[in-house]
């Protein structure tokens, strides 16, 4: 027995099948790869930059207070 639902998207009824996929193409795969890559990138980037900064205060620390 074909059996329908019934699906609610911004306010517009439609039925689709029990059995109805939604799968992405190759295109949006990749697109999904290249975005987590990306933050990926972004976030070790953002952790040497807070190891640099963290670097550079220990040294200006020792410059300002003249442990020479």
């Amino acid at each position: 027995m074909f059996r329908d639902k019934l699906h609610f998207r911004r306010g517009i009824k439609y039925i689709a099948p029990e059995n109805f996929e939604c799968r992405y193409n190759e295109l949006m795969h990749f697109a999904i790869f290249v975005i987590r890559l990306l933050e990926l990138m972004f976030f070790v980037g953002l952790a040497g930059s807070a190891i640099v900064v963290f670097i550079s205060f220990i040294e200006d620390g020792k410059e300002l207070f003249g442990d020479e």
